[in-house]
């Protein structure tokens, strides 16, 4: 913890737009593919060769490319940083972190961060490859920066190539009173998902002379999928996998994780297993009230049209003037990848 004034070190040239602001007139390309997939794109998160994931703008995550050489564009709600934040006469804000609501009635419970606007400035999303950052304005009292990248390091092929993203919250206490915080992320268990379901796809040629065949992701698919809740010491986490028959593990087999580091001056929570596509209560609820979460462990695996999620939030106070860094990882692994069936 510090005691220096807040100051965000985000390069003057790195792209800037902000928080959730839309564009009046996007280009479109003629054909959708894996080369434009619209406005909404951020810097892409995860090592070379490693597959990747983007988180836009707006705050949400919505670009999956982790089955080799193709992509899918969407959304996952549930997929998200929220943060709770209590002065010291008991007010308290609590948001989900991006602008942009589930649109099918999923996580109706949650409060999502409201976008920049024409009478309101809440932040700015910035991108040099390989660091972005997100900076947090006009709505908390706390001056909030997350800072994410991914294990780009010149002339190192080894952990540049790791299939991880880091993500580094800065929070400074600007006003004369304590300021509690607690930063949560919430993942969905996406095992299985990132395979073409379509075993044998036909490939066609567009009129313009590029080749096409149908994707068809098994997006959704979580039956067997389940969380599991690690403690290594300070290092903290939950394993999202799923029971598998195969001894060698087939395309779209592997695992999630996300991570934290766990020291006496922070409180660390956690659920490991919630529905995603429930109002999203179990976790919204004791998070908005207090930053907490119930420390729930539960590993049993997801049955038919079921779907899971876990969490996991680190809550701590801010003296006046203060800053303190919390670190979250986020790590896959799936190590089969198909190009072609024969």
């Amino acid at each position: 913890m510090t005691n220096q004034p807040f100051q965000p070190q985000i390069p003057s040239c790195a792209w800037q737009r902000p928080l959730g602001l839309g564009w009046d007139n996007p280009y479109t390309v003629r054909y959708a593919s894996n080369l434009d997939d619209g406005p909404w794109h951020g810097m892409p998160l995860g090592g070379l060769g490693a597959g990747c994931i983007g988180r836009s703008p707006r705050g949400d995550f919505n670009l999956w490319h982790i089955d080799g050489g193709e992509h899918i564009f969407k959304t996952l709600p549930a997929c998200q940083f929220s943060v709770f934040e209590e002065t010291a006469d008991g007010r308290s804000k609590t948001y989900a972190l991006s602008t942009q609501p589930p649109t099918d009635g999923t996580l109706s419970s949650w409060q999502w961060y409201p976008p920049t606007s024409a009478i309101q400035q809440t932040g700015t999303y910035s991108a040099l490859y390989p660091q972005s950052w997100y900076h947090y304005e006009g709505v908390y009292q706390s001056h909030l920066l997350c800072e994410q990248f991914s294990p780009i390091i010149p002339h190192n092929y080894q952990e540049t190539s790791y299939p991880l993203a880091i993500f580094e919250w800065t929070a400074h206490n600007p006003t004369d009173q304590p300021l509690t915080l607690s930063i949560m992320l919430t993942w969905e268990n996406t095992v299985g998902w990132f395979t073409n379901a379509i075993k044998t796809p036909e490939i066609t040629v567009r009129d313009d002379g590029s080749p096409v065949y149908e994707y068809q992701p098994q997006w959704g698919e979580s039956t067997d999928n389940y969380n599991r809740w690690i403690e290594n010491n300070f290092r903290v986490g939950c394993l999202m996998s799923r029971l598998s028959t195969h001894e060698i593990p087939e395309e779209g087999e592997g695992q999630w994780a996300i991570a934290t580091i766990a020291n006496p001056a922070v409180e660390v929570f956690y659920h490991t297993r919630w529905d995603p596509t429930s109002s999203g209560d179990a976790v919204w609820s004791p998070f908005a009230t207090d930053g907490s979460l119930s420390d729930s462990e539960d590993e049993t695996p997801a049955a038919s049209g079921e779907r899971l999620a876990c969490a996991i939030a680190v809550r701590f106070t801010l003296r006046p003037g203060r800053t303190r860094k919390i670190p979250f990882i986020l790590a896959w692994d799936f190590p089969v990848t198909q190009f072609g069936y024969t």
